[in-house]
């Protein structure tokens, strides 16, 4: 199967990007030992994608599904370590809530700087994202990817196997009940660590400048304790194989918390 690539497409900006941006990214990562991740967002449809499938000889396989139009906007980043977060959206995404899922990102990881790339999509250079990135510089960096280059966000991979794997011929009748699919099979990918990082290997564009190196982007680690990072307020205790968290941060006076369970080998719960 061929795959698309967009007419407006400037494969001279990608391999600029390649050979100058992304040494940048993959240092900061490196020196400040932060947390890298590539992030997205994507309407997912009531009207669900059909696979290919068996039927008697001579006659055509029928599946019922809804005619309705309409559907959810998703958000997810992943990291070559093979983590995950996402969030199903309220309405469209706006700068605003592109912050929020940002913020979302930071406290998963209390101690560590994040690092984040994204394209180019207005909300993702918005001067209010841009004034949270910079008041909260030292947890968090963002990075763009040059437009009509989505074999350079591996996070795009996320979509397509949601809609043509996990969602195929899905039987959600309304935008409550896609919802509660939608977030089901998220959560089921998020547990899936191999196939995560594997798609951070499906071009040879990655591989041609070693993008990806588990040696270079080392695990999460949590340790007990409390800290006050400026305004963020972090504390966490742990128990045995049980760690429990609670993250604070504040940001032109909207307060961002996150309450979590940390239990050994990664499993994560929200609270």
């Amino acid at each position: 199967k061929p795959r698309k690539v967009a007419l407006e497409k400037d494969e001279k900006l990608a391999n600029k990007w390649l050979k100058e941006e992304w040494p940048k990214i993959k240092a900061i990562v490196r020196r400040q030992q932060a947390m890298l991740y590539f992030m997205d967002e994507a309407g997912v449809s009531l009207i669900p994608f059909l696979r290919t499938t068996w039927a008697p000889k001579g006659e055509t396989p029928i599946v019922k599904v809804t005619g309705k139009k309409g559907g959810v906007c998703v958000s997810s980043a992943i990291s070559p370590v093979g983590r995950m977060v996402f969030r199903i959206e309220k309405g469209r995404m706006t700068a605003q809530t592109y912050i929020d899922f940002l913020s979302k990102i930071i406290l998963q990881h209390s101690r560590r700087k994040i690092v984040v790339v994204a394209d180019n999509a207005p909300i993702h250079k918005a001067k209010l994202v841009r004034e949270f990135v910079l008041s909260n510089e030292k947890r968090i960096s963002l990075f763009h990817i040059p437009s009509y280059s989505p074999e350079l966000n591996p996070d795009e991979h996320i979509w397509s196997y949601l809609k043509a794997y996990e969602l195929v011929a899905h039987q959600a009748q309304n935008k409550k009940e896609l919802r509660k699919i939608v977030g089901n099979k998220m959560r089921k990918i998020a547990g899936k660590e191999r196939l995560i990082r594997s798609f951070f290997k499906k071009y040879n564009l990655f591989h041609k400048y070693h993008i990806f190196s588990s040696s270079h982007i080392p695990h999460p680690h949590y340790h007990s304790g409390i800290a006050i990072l400026l305004t963020r307020t972090l504390f966490s205790i742990n128990f045995a194989r049980v760690h429990i968290q609670v993250s604070v941060i504040i940001h032109k006076n909207k307060i961002y918390t996150n309450k979590s369970i940390h239990i050994k080998n990664h499993l994560h719960l929200d609270i």
